[in-house]
């Protein structure tokens, strides 16, 4: 195919799709980093330890930076003898500061500095900085680990997405030319009707995409869609990515079970890039230890654990504009001292449990991961979408669309299952509409919290916030 073969030829030229970028020094550091995902712990480990402290040299000269680690009695020194083992006594940096203190964070000896942004988990915009450094490091473990899931440079790709500082990139003609060059299509999330979706299949069936790049709901609300049709798709040709999003088993069922491949998970976000991805095993997600370092503490207290649900909390060793040092990235997940029987040695995030903002807290101090109400929803006729939306520590709001189908013995069960957990004495208002809007940046949200996580009335703290 001849856009395939252009397409193939535009990846490996001196310049990317978004910005001015070599691609040839992406295309170098590619091939470095695909050998270090076969190293042992031992090496990774070491290499996490290296950057770090050269990252912490980069910005020792910046007084925020300076006080950030005299906050808890770090010199340069300690650091350079200790290295990543100083990561615990620092404090975790939160969004809010960002916000406020972006402006004394940047190290203007960064080269190529740019914006970014994030449209954040209940719509309020995050704008932070970024090099091109990150930028080149961002781009190669990208490559890697959309190659796990049958991606190629060249291959036509179909994206089911929605940030507007993406699409919106695509709107001139130079915008499609460059869609073209790359060999991709756009799916828009914002509008997933169904006469919009019918559209979308006779695209895709045209295009032939052999990697779809989604949202885990859109594709997930695209699947369901085709079934309803009875429309066996003949595409994509290798596998599907999700990201953004939590991907439930048995959302990933329902999916593979419509397109007939494979789903990888991709766990990553705009602040830090892309950190870990499904191999071909499926049995967790292989961190990029050479890009990140990834905790995953108690919410309530800070310390660290294993093998159970936690916040996440990451720091980055790329970026030099900004430093992303123990940043609360908003998820909840768990990671793993198990070997991935694939043999690499990553350490493996065994699981994404959602946003913190999605996790409710009850009155009582318990914690409930947004998945428990998915899960009251299974086998549950009449539903098209529904929301479970916490606006205060007793005061709960579930917005359904229904068909026909919906009946008020599948409601009473739904509610019981919900107050059973939340608390007999809470207040729990049914709303049933005709939709549900998707966020700012078109993803689906099924649990939304408005309640700090942790927050129970009382004046308590998540561990050390700077």
């Amino acid at each position: 195919m001849l856009r395939t073969k252009i397409a193939s030829s535009v990846w490996y030229s001196k310049w990317a799709l978004w910005r001015s970028l070599d691609l040839r020094k992406v295309h170098d550091l590619y091939h470095r980093k695909k050998c270090l995902l076969e190293s042992s712990r031992e090496r990774l480990e070491s290499i996490q330890n290296q950057k770090f402290i050269e990252l912490v040299r980069f910005h020792w000269a910046n007084p925020w930076f300076r006080r950030y680690f005299s906050s808890v009695g770090l010199s340069i020194e300690h650091v350079e003898k200790h290295g990543v083992q100083v990561l615990r006594e620092l404090p975790m940096l939160t969004k809010e500061t960002l916000r406020q203190e972006i402006s004394e964070m940047l190290n203007p000896k960064a080269k190529g500095i740019y914006w970014n942004s994030s449209g954040g988990s209940t719509g309020t915009p995050l704008n932070f900085l970024q090099d091109e450094h990150y930028l080149v490091e961002s781009t190669a473990t990208t490559w890697i680990g959309d190659e796990m899931a049958g991606w190629y440079p060249g291959a036509r790709v179909a994206r089911l997405w929605g940030a507007p500082s993406d699409v919106g990139k695509l709107s001139s003609w130079w915008g499609a030319l460059k869609l073209w060059l790359a060999n991709e299509e756009w799916f828009d999330t914002f509008n997933m009707s169904e006469q919009q979706m019918t559209v979308y299949h006779k695209r895709m069936s045209e295009f032939q995409p052999e990697v779809i790049v989604a949202y885990a709901s859109s594709v997930y609300i695209f699947s369901q869609f085709l079934r309803k049709q009875g429309i066996r798709p003949d595409y994509p040709k290798k596998g599907i990515i999700v990201s953004a999003e939590v991907m439930t088993d048995e959302m990933r069922s329902a999916i593979e079970e419509v397109f007939r491949v494979k789903v990888f998970n991709r766990y990553g976000s705009r602040e830090v890039g892309n950190m870990a991805m499904e191999c071909q095993i499926h049995s967790g997600l292989h961190q990029f230890m050479f890009d990140h370092i990834v905790e995953c503490v108690n919410p309530t207290d800070g310390s660290l654990i294993w093998e159970e649900p936690g916040e996440i909390v990451v720091t980055s060793l790329n970026n030099y504009a900004v430093p992303f040092i123990r940043y609360r990235i908003g998820d909840m997940g768990m990671l793993s001292k198990e070997m991935c029987p694939c043999g690499r040695q990553t350490i493996l995030i065994k699981k994404i449990v959602g946003r913190t903002s999605d996790t409710i807290t009850t009155r009582t101090g318990r914690l409930i991961h947004g998945e428990y109400f998915t899960h009251l929803f299974y086998g549950i006729k009449g539903v098209e979408r529904f929301q479970f939306i916490q606006d205060t520590l007793d005061r709960y709001r579930l917005l359904i669309v229904s068909t026909p189908e919906f009946s008020d013995n599948s409601l009473s069960r739904i509610k019981r299952g919900i107050l059973n957990v939340v608390g007999e004495g809470s207040e729990l208002i049914v709303e049933f509409v005709k939709d549900i809007p998707v966020t700012v940046t078109g993803k689906y949200r099924f649990t939304i919290s408005k309640v700090p996580l942790g927050y129970s009335g009382k004046d308590q703290t998540l561990g050390k916030v700077f």
